[in-house]
Order: structure tokens, then sequence, then C-alpha cells
């Protein structure tokens, strides 16, 4: 529930106050925030999206999926260091969900425990204990790169 609530903090801030949120993390271990339903079949985990146009990529990818943020579960990577966070693994561990999506390079070879690249990651069935796992490119990549988009749409249209 509190990092329901910082999350929400965190976005509300980034819309008031602009594209560039700074963070000071002295003397925490949070690498990373939590939101949606815990209990829902399908989660996102993704890099903290650190811009308004990057948040409005990701709000356009739940809607063309008919889902949205309470719908889902949603793990908001802050830290690059996720490949050693114990606390991530753990909780991710404990979850019941049916499909995961990465959204990123790190992100899926640190859930799938590999070095392999994304490209061949994509054109494989990935699983998680049960769950299906869906890796994709980044909202980062692909507000860089719009040729992305058309790759990323075909990965999680799957899930319709």
């Amino acid at each position: 529930m509190l990092n329901h609530l910082v999350s929400k903090y965190l976005h509300q801030t980034q819309e008031l106050f602009g594209n560039t949120l700074y963070l000071q993390n002295k003397g925490s271990d949070v690498n990373f925030y939590e939101f949606g339903d815990i209990n829902s079949d399908i989660i996102f985990i993704k890099n903290f999206l650190s811009n308004k146009d990057e948040q409005m990529v990701f709000n356009n990818i739940l809607k063309a999926l008919n889902l949205s943020q309470d719908q889902v579960f949603i793990i908001d990577c802050i830290n690059s260091n996720i490949k050693s966070d114990k606390k991530l693994q753990s909780l991710i561990n404990k979850l019941n969900s049916k499909i995961i999506i990465t959204l990123g390079l790190d992100i899926s070879q640190f859930l799938l425990n590999t070095t392999e690249n994304l490209d061949s990651l994509r054109k494989k069935n990935n699983f998680f204990k049960e769950a299906k796992v869906i890796p994709t490119y980044s909202i980062q990549d692909i507000t860089n790169n719009s040729n992305l988009k058309r790759h990323a749409w075909n990965d999680l249209k799957i899930i319709l």
C-alpha cells in the first residue's frame, strides 16, 4: 500500500513539475515501486518512466490491450542494479500471475536468468514458474525508435 501511494505521489509530482524528476535514495535500499492489483493475472515489469511522453506511451499500450493500471500489477524499477535485487526477486517469486511482460533487455534477462539478447528472447516461449513471460522493448526504446512500436505491439497483442 505504501509503495502504491509513493508511486502515485511520484507520478503526480511529475505531472506538476515536468519531465525530470530527481530522486535521492541515500541510505535506502528501495530499487523498485509496485502498484496496481497484486492479484492480477498480468504483471508489467519496466523501468521507471521519467517523462510524460513515456508515461503516455505506456498508458496507450494498456488502453490498446483494454487494460487499466488498476487491473494489472506494475513493478517500476528505479535502479539499474536490479539483477542483484533480492527483494525484487522475492516479490516476483511470490506472485501467481499467468502473464509477465518484461519491458527492456535488462529486466528480461534478470527475470529469465539469461544473457541472451532481446531479439532472441522475443522469439522464444519463455516461462517463469507457471507464468508466460513476454519480453519486449522498453518504453524508452519505443519512444526513441518508432520502428520498434510495431514489433512491441506484435509481442503484446497475444494477451488479448
